[in-house]
């Protein structure tokens, strides 16, 4: 079975995000933690509510790295799984299925191999966090902080279509 193929029977056309620039598969989904299917990061236009800030936000981490985000500013941090270390494995380690499709093999390895101890979802997100840390702003960068607006900080967005998918 090809990378594309596995791609193609994760597809469900009822929850997509479109990125058409992927002429041959422009419906991408990757196979999220514990055996759920989650869309791949992506990129969305965004306009203020309250200003009319027009602007773009990002959704998602990938293959190798988490987007968090400031609790207070909205700005976005990524922490790749090599800065997580024995954390990463840990989570891995502790996962009934693979984070995603791309590094299954490499995740079967670990769960099947790796002398650590599994953690929790909870257990692994404080640990990103604290290793994020804290925004310049003074708020702290979190995996569930919504998005907001750069110019005047609100969470009031309207979010558009993708322009572009990454993983």
């Amino acid at each position: 079975m090809t990378w594309h193929t596995l791609l193609v029977n994760l597809n469900t056309r009822s929850d997509y995000i479109d990125c058409g620039y992927l002429a041959d598969l422009p419906y991408t989904r990757i196979l999220g933690r514990e055996g759920t299917v989650s869309t791949m990061g992506h990129q969305v236009k965004a306009k203020c509510r309250d200003c009319g800030n027009i602007f773009t936000v990002d959704h998602g981490g990938g293959f190798a790295f988490h987007l968090l985000r400031c609790d207070m500013c909205g700005k976005t941090k990524a922490v790749g799984f090599d800065a997580l270390g024995e954390l990463h494995l840990r989570y891995l380690k502790g996962l009934s299925g693979p984070y995603c499709v791309a590094s299954s093999e490499h995740d079967r390895n670990i769960r099947e191999h790796a002398p650590v101890e599994p953690i929790s979802e909870d257990e692994y997100s404080r640990g990103v966090e604290a290793v994020a840390g804290n925004c310049i702003c003074g708020g702290k960068y979190t995996l569930h902080a919504p998005p907001r607006c750069p110019k005047c900080r609100s969470t009031r967005i309207e979010e558009g279509e993708s322009t572009v998918c990454y993983d």
